[in-house]
């Protein structure tokens, strides 16, 4: 079953998916988001740099979830190539 991103079962199975991660896949999944929005911003999407579009939805679920769960965010930096 597809969700609507503002439906409320979509909202509860997000809230589930989440709670279910462990504190170091939910520290990941952020940095990776994070880090393909940070490359976007400073490169662009014609750059060989580009890593795909960042979910930012998802990463600030993580981040909120990773706030809730009172643990730090952590920091992301752009590999120097």
């Amino acid at each position: 079953m597809r969700y609507k991103g503002n439906s409320e079962e979509y909202q509860v199975s997000m809230r589930l998916f989440l709670e279910g991660m462990t504190d170091q896949q939910l520290s990941d999944r952020y940095s990776v988001e994070m880090l393909k929005l940070k490359a976007f911003r400073q490169f662009g999407r014609e750059s060989d740099r580009f890593l795909g579009y960042a979910g930012t939805t998802m990463m600030n679920r993580c981040s909120a979830e990773l706030k809730r769960r009172g643990l730090p965010l952590p920091e992301v930096h752009l590999p120097e190539d």
